[in-house]
């Protein structure tokens, strides 16, 4: 009977060691997981500036391309061809 329960204890003491190595390796997973999620988030940040600028640099030759088309349509709505010889 004794050597059942220290059996039993031996094999208690054996988990007990294992559940603390696997916690141990989780949170050093968890903290790796961590770490390479911050990083992305820099990471997006980061792209959302650079999105952000290319569509503000866009904008602003879309704008320019309209502005010149009305230009031209101004132009070819008061062009002349018999001022020219």
């Amino acid at each position: 009977m004794e050597q059942r329960f220290n059996n039993a204890l031996k094999r208690l003491a054996e988990s007990e060691q294992a559940f603390c190595i696997f916690k141990e390796e989780t949170q050093e997973r968890f903290c790796t997981q961590e770490q390479k999620l911050k990083i992305a988030e820099q990471q997006i940040a980061e792209l959302t500036a650079k999105y952000n600028e290319a569509v503000a640099r866009f904008n602003a030759a879309a704008e320019m391309v309209n502005a010149l088309s009305e230009r031209i349509a101004a132009l070819e709505a008061n062009y002349d061809p018999t001022i020219i010889n």
